[in-house]
């Protein structure tokens, strides 16, 4: 099958990715022959163009793969051996599997983008039916709020192998894309929302947003009640303590609008709601 060699040659780096609908309909290992090869040099644009043509459509097949290999997690886990299963379940080679460099680190980050995604589009929808119709726009506490149960849930048909994913997403060579993952997340919530700060209420409010989702996160996994219940409970907590946290600094801000006072005045709220005394030795 010529699709499969052009993808198992990817493991050794020996052919480029081109599964285009010129290659499939050649039906020859190479796919190229000298006159397509030598149209390829008339022009720098033309090249340039098929480049990124060949790049998308190389994304494009690892999405696949990656999409396919998410029914076998349960099975596997995060792993390799997932990502093998998947590209068996499209009819290619289990070897396929050498294209992802990260494993199932690979594989997590995509269920993450994916799953952002997801999400993406729907606070989009809703934000389009409000538009339509002001009676069903929400207030600002429960849109946050509902965004991150609607992630949160997710996750519940991968609940018994999440901590290995999150222990893959501790990984020196996944924390960037992990961070950007969650930065975008957070983002689209609070754009959704409705806020469009552009001072230091910006990053206060995604950071103080990513700690709640952090947090409700891991409650979860030791969540045994029904449906969750007990971990929308915490949450609900959570979205209370940031709406206090949001009501504290705007306060400072009308008083100083220094940084320094904001900050220190954010310290001891925090220290506050944990019920944390001074101590003097």
């Amino acid at each position: 099958m010529v699709f499969s060699r052009i993808l198992v040659s990817l493991r050794s780096k020996s052919l480029p990715l081109l599964v285009g609908r010129r290659w499939l309909a050649a039906g020859t290992s190479s796919g190229i022959d000298s006159g397509s090869a030598s149209s390829s040099s008339d022009s720098d644009d033309s090249s340039s163009s098929g480049s990124e043509s060949e790049n998308a459509r190389e994304s494009d097949v690892k999405d696949a793969i990656l999409k396919a290999a998410l029914e076998f997690v349960p099975t596997y886990g995060w792993s390799s051996k997932a990502l093998a299963a998947g590209a068996e379940k499209m009819g290619l080679s289990s070897t396929v599997h050498g294209v992802f460099a990260r494993g199932g680190g690979d594989l997590v980050l995509y269920f993450i983008r994916s799953s952002n995604e997801k999400l993406s589009q729907k606070l989009a929808d809703e934000a389009d039916i409000a538009a339509k119709d002001p009676e069903k726009k929400k207030g600002t506490r429960a849109i946050i709020r509902d965004a991150v149960e609607t992630r949160l849930r997710m996750i519940i048909p991968h609940m018994s192998t999440w901590p290995q994913a999150m222990a893959l997403m501790a990984l020196p060579q996944n924390v960037p894309d992990a961070l950007r993952q969650g930065c975008t997340m957070v983002d689209d919530i609070w754009y959704f929302a409705g806020d469009r700060s552009t001072d230091f209420n910006y990053y206060t409010k995604r950071a103080t947003l990513g700690l709640v989702y952090g947090n409700t996160e891991l409650y979860m996994l030791q969540d045994s009640s029904d449906d969750f219940q007990k971990t929308w409970q915490f949450l609900d907590r959570r979205i209370d303590n940031l709406t206090q946290f949001g009501k504290c600094i705007r306060q400072c801000q009308e008083r100083s609008r220094t940084f320094s006072d904001v900050v220190y005045s954010g310290f001891h709220f925090t220290r506050n709601v944990l019920n944390m005394n001074e101590t003097r030795r």
